[in-house]
Parts: structure tokens; C-alpha cells; sequence
């Protein structure tokens, strides 16, 4: 992880350089540069390391706020809500947990996949409950991420999501 935020702190200093007031890259550019450089290496094995310690993920999201800054102008001082509204960009849990939930739906569809039975039928699932300290595993932390999804669906939403999984699953 901190391998991973001093990689994107180099990449970010390359950014500062390009988006110079005077003569630099414009807003358009200097996202797509944000996208290759910076997020790509903050997205890739976030499955993996979306169970760290919170601590670790706020360096992490330390990063992806500082690339805002950099390529919408805004100044250092500006509210991190702001900048996602401003860039239109998602907040790195939740680009986590649609990387989670792409990764569920696509062991979900093969079952073949090694995770395939650890991930549908987790163990030790009082034991996670019980005690927060303890990290839970993907096949526990999908469940949370899937059920706080549904809250957010409204009802109509909500059914005609259910209605679809019970459809598919019956053929």
C-alpha cells in the first residue's frame, strides 16, 4: 500500500508539472492523464486490499484528493465533497466496491472459479460478527457492500432488482 501511494506521489508530481498555470495542459487533459496514471494504480487489486486497515486506505485516499486538486485548480483548502462534484469523480470506497461487486457477479457466473463456494457459503460468520477487530473476509465484506446497496435503492428500484434475481435464477 505505501508502495503503492509513493508510485502515485511520483506520478503526481508529474501532473503539478504539466498542469502549470501559464502554459499548461488543460482540465480535459490533465484528467485523462489523472485516469492512466493516478487511478489506475489506486484501482488495480483494490478487491484485494479494500479489507486494510482504515488508516491505510485514508493514505491512499489522501492521494486520489490531492490528484483532484491538481487537475480541477481548486485550492488546497477546498472541501473534498467539492472536488468530487467538480470532477465527477467517485470516491475511492466506492470505486472499491463496484470493483467488489463486478468481481462477485463474475465468480458468481462460473462456477468453476476457485472462489466460487468461499464467496456464496463463507465460514466463521459469527465470529466476524462478534468481533470487529477482526477483518472479515471478501465473501463477508461482499454482503455488507450488496446489502448497503440495496438500502440505497429506492423500494421500486429495489423490487424490480429482486424480481430480476429471482427470474434468473429460476431459469
Amino acid at each position: 500500500m505505501f508502495r503503492t501511494s509513493k508510485k502515485c506521489n511520483k506520478a503526481l508530481d508529474l501532473l503539478k508539472v504539466i498542469s502549470s498555470k501559464s502554459w499548461g495542459a488543460d482540465y480535459f487533459s490533465l484528467q485523462k492523464i489523472y485516469k492512466s496514471l493516478i487511478l489506475s494504480k489506486l484501482d488495480y487489486c483494490s478487491i484485494v486490499y479494500g479489507s486494510a486497515a482504515k488508516t491505510v486506505l485514508q493514505s491512499l485516499d489522501s492521494v486520489h484528493h490531492q490528484g483532484l486538486r491538481i487537475i480541477s485548480g481548486a485550492f488546497r483548502t477546498s472541501p473534498v465533497q467539492s472536488l468530487y462534484v467538480i470532477t465527477g469523480e467517485l470516491l475511492l470506497q466506492l470505486r472499491r466496491d463496484k470493483q467488489c461487486i463486478k468481481y462477485y457477479f463474475k465468480v458468481k457466473g462460473n462456477r468453476r472459479h476457485p472462489m466460487y463456494d468461499r464467496m456464496l457459503n463463507p465460514i466463521f460468520g459469527l465470529l466476524y460478527a462478534n468481533k470487529p477487530s477482526c477483518i472479515p473476509p471478501f465473501g463477508h465484506r461482499i454482503r455488507e457492500i450488496l446489502s448497503t446497496a440495496l438500502k440505497a435503492l429506492c423500494p421500486c428500484q429495489r423490487r424490480n432488482l429482486l424480481l430480476g434475481a429471482i427470474l434468473i435464477s429460476a431459469q
